[in-house]
Order: C-alpha cells, then structure tokens, then sequence
C-alpha cells in the first residue's frame, strides 16, 4: 500500500513542475472536501437543519 502512496503522479499538461506523490494528492481533495462540508454545515445551522456528519 505504501508503494501505491509514494508513487509520483505527473499532470504534463498543467506543465513539467506538477509532480506529486499520490498520497499528497488523496489528502488534498480530502482537505477540499472537508473545507465544503464545512460550507455546507454553515448553512444547514442558519437554516435550522441538522449537521452533515462525516462520522456517520
């Protein structure tokens, strides 16, 4: 699993500097994810209604 994590992805259109491991890209969109979640969950409080729980 490990091997899977460190291989490096390379987008050569977005140009030669994109290089990341495959990990750091996985807890990147996670962090995006949760950055909407958190949007969302503003929302939800203003307008009275239950939390997204990502717990659950």
């Amino acid at each position: 699993m490990h091997d899977l994590l460190v291989e490096e992805i390379r987008r050569p259109e977005w140009g030669e500097e994109w290089v990341h491991a495959r990990g750091a890209v996985i807890q990147r969109v996670f962090a995006h994810d949760i950055w909407h979640v958190a949007e969302v969950n503003e929302a939800l409080t203003a307008a009275g209604l239950p939390l997204i729980d990502l717990w659950n």
